[in-house]
């Protein structure tokens, strides 16, 4: 038992800090708010708290909009995903066969999500944009205008400068480092 937990304890020490994380973001607020239901807090003051038991839940329960809200919920959380995985299951076997329009049935499947790529695409383009138009480069919190990138050149700098010291660390010579783009080794 001791060699074991010897062996695990690194792991477990890597696990730690989320788990950490976890208990105080996600477990302490869910107890609490559990522990919450069952008095009659009113979502101001903590001061004046008595135990309620079950007649909040019955409140909630007898209220005919959220029982119809319940219905929605169990709705899209369990006929929804068990209707699009009765579609999707055969959709990628058709997709996935040995058809010789096999190119083409993915192609018009999965064109309507490339679109949106690309132009997300160009939105961070424009937002980030170093040339002085960019959406960020007018941003500021006292009135005077702050460039993300500052110039072109720094832009530049920013995307070259990596493949120049890994060009360095490979034991290129100074002349290749300072090459405008970046070649492959």
């Amino acid at each position: 038992m001791k060699v074991k937990l010897r062996k695990e304890l690194p792991y477990l020490l890597f696990i730690l800090p989320a788990f950490i994380v976890y208990t105080i973001l996600t477990v302490i607020p869910l107890v609490q708010t559990l522990g919450l239901s069952f008095t009659n807090w009113d979502g101001y003051s903590m001061s004046h708290l008595s135990f309620t038991g079950l007649k909040n839940f019955r409140l909630v329960f007898a209220d005919r909009s959220m029982k119809t809200a319940l219905l929605n919920t169990c709705f899209y959380s369990i006929v929804f995903p068990l209707v699009t995985t009765v579609f999707a299951i055969p959709l990628s076997l058709v997709l996935n066969s040995g058809m010789k329009t096999k190119n083409l049935q993915r192609a018009v499947f999965f064109f309507p999500s490339v679109p949106s790529a690309i132009i997300l695409g160009y939105l961070w383009a424009y937002i980030l944009s170093p040339t002085g138009n960019g959406l960020l480069n007018g941003a500021s919190w006292d009135g005077t205008p702050v460039s993300i990138w500052r110039s072109f050149r720094a832009f530049q700098r920013s995307i070259m400068r990596p493949p120049m010291w890994m060009g360095r660390l490979r034991g290129r010579n100074s002349g290749i480092s300072h090459f405008p783009c970046w070649l492959p080794p």
